[in-house]
């Protein structure tokens, strides 16, 4: 799927896939395994006509979980599930799969079981970005009851603001071509480190 077509602006972002795509993953990182501790980032800029980098690889350290993030607006793919996200994570008892066209499989040594989690279909919705549109109602209708005071805000403030510390974080890695950077205080500059050896012990991958 062509995303400048139906977003032209896109091509003019200095800040381009890491801002706009990367953005809602390293939410989602955080919301299953915390604040990264460390965090290392490549980009690249891939399509001719555009400013910001097309393609970009995070890498998360939540201590005892690393997360890597794959982002790309410019692969060119038989099967393209775009706008869909596939998420895989590996634990020791199993894992969680989430492939194309929302299947999701939970499998452990004594199988797998499959769910559907297709989004809920609307008339108004451009089917192409059903997962995008569907999403829409129930973030309305949450923000709706934390205004309100029905209802506390699912992802507080200070959540929101560490994830766009990570957000120049991995830009900062990134533009110096990879280095990691170890997370600060809350109101602090996340700062370079010499990378450590050491493996995780569980994956997730976006």
């Amino acid at each position: 799927m062509d995303v400048y077509r139906n977003q032209p602006a896109l091509r003019q972002s200095e800040h381009l896939i890491l801002f706009d795509l990367g953005i809602h993953l390293l939410d989602v990182a955080h919301f299953l395994f915390g604040p990264p501790r460390r965090l290392r980032a490549r980009k690249w800029r891939i399509r001719p006509g555009i400013t910001g980098e097309d393609v970009a690889t995070v890498v998360l350290d939540h201590g005892a979980v690393e997360t890597i993030i794959e982002l790309s607006f410019a692969s060119v793919l038989r099967d393209d599930a775009f706008p869909q996200t596939t998420v895989l994570i590996e634990g020791t008892e199993g894992s969680l799969e989430l492939r194309p066209d929302y299947i999701l499989y939970l499998t452990t040594r004594e199988g797998s079981e499959i769910l559907d989690v297709c989004p809920q279909r609307y008339s108004w919705a451009d089917e192409r970005y059903a997962v995008v549109h569907a999403s829409i109602v129930p973030c309305q209708r949450h923000l709706l009851l934390a205004v309100t005071g029905q209802s506390e805000p699912e992802t507080p403030g200070a959540q929101h603001v560490s994830v766009l510390r990570a957000v120049d974080a991995a830009y900062r890695s990134a533009d110096a071509d990879g280095p990691s950077l170890q997370s600060g205080p809350a109101s602090g500059p996340w700062v370079v480190v010499d990378d450590s050896p050491g493996a995780p012990s569980a994956r997730s991958r976006f």
